[in-house]
């Protein structure tokens, strides 16, 4: 019996969207009306992966595909959009390598994954795309360089419902390493793919002074392994993005060669993974960053041949000349993931990374660097050289207090402390004269924060903070979370600062944002 009949449609089609994939297909099996009604859920839609990577045998091959074109033919005649993603690798040389005793029909099966893929791949999935174009809302497609024509020559037709791309053409096959592919076609969907907002691309060569109509106007745009001498032609290509991210530029120009590089006047986000090289930045990386201000700029840099993370600073910052915030944190894994955007989440799993993050007051642009935590303190000191003029507010943590100390002088307009206690000291830490102290003479308000009920237990660490950090006049001091009355009315503070108020913010987060 089903007992939605007495539901209204509006209500059927919300408990839909707790529905998670592979459901899509299991409710189309219902009943025409649940069928009827998921079809009208606009983010409800059947999300089929073929993920043949590096199978053994040509058989095993062949059944993964055929499950893979079923699936897509049951779910295109129960009417549902589809979301696919089409992942096919072989390596028959690394399969000839893994078992020497192995015996020749073993050998045989290898030696055709090279003759037969690409026809298999060709026939059994490429050619079929078409007829299910005006369906796929989102399309991965991951295939070695030998796909690259066929596949082209599939999407030549429109795609009026797409809204994510994603190509990258990598692996073996037919094609050699040294072999260059072609460019995508200015035929690409028939230059009709209305509704698409997010391109990925990997591997996938961009020509000067080819535009392709159907992905000029993409706001979002992932590009992977790509040169530095690409930039200018990525601008060309794609003049409308909005949100950029480029992962691995490690290829260089030389200095001297003069390519030009218009403004990119639509770029609102930059997302970077790059590698600092002994001279700095890559020369049209680092001639997009200075050429105009982007309001939001993700960089996580790694240092090549010994290079001096500092020296890539700069160019990150020239545009901030006006009164910033500024926040140092060490993130764990988990932080970072929840915080940044790809590709700064390719951080190796249980790995520490340093913060840097500026906002400016009067416009609210935000940038932020990622960097190694054994490489933070030079990449500060570039920060303190070039900004300490600017800062008016700073957010650390106790632990790092070191580190901050280290590469400032003076603060002289900061007129806002905010200090996560995450560690403990007791006395004895307040009376080292060895230390050296921070001078801030506007210094008028200092927030504390720790984790739970704290009391007397942190005392000592918050008097430390002043001790630190030197004001002209007696700053306010803020409690957040959750102190105990013993600390808020303690005559010790009371006599440190001039007042003592309480904020009930029960966590503390590490980014401005």
């Amino acid at each position: 019996m089903d007992h939605s009949l007495g539901l209204p449609n509006e209500m059927v089609a919300t408990t839909f969207h707790y529905l998670s994939q592979p459901d899509v297909l299991r409710v189309a099996r219902v009943c025409s009306r649940w069928r009827s009604v998921a079809r009208t859920v606009p983010e409800f839609y059947a999300h089929l992966i073929l993920d043949g990577d590096h199978f053994n045998k040509l058989p095993a091959y062949e059944q993964r595909i055929e499950t893979f074109t079923r699936q897509l033919r049951d779910a295109a005649s129960a009417g549902f959009r589809l979301s696919l993603v089409i992942s096919v690798q072989w390596d028959a040389d690394e399969q000839l390598d893994t078992d020497y005793s192995s015996d020749e029909e073993y050998h045989h099966d290898a030696y055709d994954l090279d003759e037969v893929m690409p026809k298999l791949v060709r026939e059994a999935v490429i050619r079929v795309l078409p007829q299910y174009l005006p369906r796929i809302v989102k399309l991965h497609v991951a295939l070695p360089a030998a796909c690259f024509d066929d596949l082209q020559q599939s999407l030549h037709y429109p795609a009026p419902e797409l809204s994510s791309l994603g190509l990258d053409f990598v692996g073996s096959g037919e094609i050699g390493e040294d072999e260059v592919l072609g460019s995508l076609s200015v035929d690409l969907f028939n230059g009709h793919a209305p509704k698409l907002t997010r391109l990925q691309l990997a591997n996938v060569p961009l020509v000067e002074g080819v535009v392709i109509p159907a992905l000029s106007r993409v706001p979002t745009l992932y590009l992977e392994y790509y040169a530095d001498r690409d930039i200018p032609v990525i601008a060309s290509h794609f003049p409308a993005v909005r949100h950029l991210s480029l992962d691995d530029i490690r290829h260089v120009m030389e200095d001297d060669e003069d390519i030009p590089l218009s403004p990119w006047s639509t770029l609102e986000t930059l997302v970077l993974d790059v590698v600092v090289l002994p001279h700095g930045l890559p020369v049209m990386l680092g001639a997009l960053i200075t050429g105009q201000c982007i309001p939001n700029v993700y960089a996580r840099l790694h240092s090549e041949d010994y290079a001096d993370i500092g020296i890539a600073v700069p160019p990150f910052i020239e545009h901030f000349q006006s009164s910033i915030h500024l926040s140092l944190f060490h993130l764990d894994r988990a932080e970072t993931a929840s915080s940044y955007p790809p590709p700064l989440l390719n951080i190796p799993p249980d790995a520490v990374t340093y913060q840097i993050e500026l906002h400016t007051v009067a416009n609210s642009n935000c940038l932020t660097l990622l960097v190694d935590p054994d490489e933070a303190p030079s990449a500060v000191v570039e920060v303190a050289n070039l900004m300490r003029e600017h800062i008016i507010y700073l957010r650390f943590a106790f632990s790092g207090k070191a580190l901050i100390l280290d590469a400032f002088d003076s603060l002289q307009q900061l007129t806002t402390l905010h200090v996560d206690l995450d560690i403990r000291v007791n006395g004895r830490d307040i009376e080292d004269g060895r230390r050296p102290v921070l001078y801030c003479p506007r210094l008028d308000r200092v927030v504390a924060y720790a984790p739970g009920q704290y009391g007397l237990d942190r005392l000592d660490q918050i008097r430390a903070i002043l001790h630190d950090f030197v004001p002209e006049h007696l700053p306010l001091l803020v409690l957040q979370g959750n102190p105990l009355p013993e600390l808020v009315h303690s005559p010790l503070l009371l006599s440190d600062f001039r007042g003592v108020i309480v904020e009930p913010t029960q966590s503390f987060s590490k980014t401005l944002l």
